[in-house]
């Protein structure tokens, strides 16, 4: 599955913080099951520029997976601040604010 940097970035704050851990690891996730194609249509949707994407030979996941968050929910108290989305969303603005500048 796909899940935004700083949700990444929260949930690895909040185990760097976590004290007595039951478990050795926790999955981090957005929960929300997306496919690349429906990725690639959110990129494409917030894109300043046209986009055109060319898939080459392989196979290609047709469902979103994601991951099994509830040790991070019981242990860390981690629950996702963006959906897949809203961190497309906030990315593209970035990109297209800072990715084609002249410094």
């Amino acid at each position: 599955g796909f899940t935004y940097v700083k949700d990444i970035a929260y949930g690895t704050y909040l185990l760097y913080k976590a004290e007595n851990l039951k478990h050795k690891s926790v999955n981090i996730s957005s929960e929300q099951p997306i496919s690349f194609l429906q990725m690639v249509s959110l990129a494409q949707k917030y894109s300043d520029k046209p986009t055109q994407v060319e898939i080459g030979p392989g196979k290609l996941f047709p469902r979103g997976e994601t991951l099994d968050i509830s040790l991070a929910k019981e242990e860390l108290g981690f629950y996702p601040q963006y959906t897949v989305e809203e961190g497309m969303r906030e990315y593209a603005r970035w990109v297209n604010k800072n990715a084609m500048r002249k410094d």
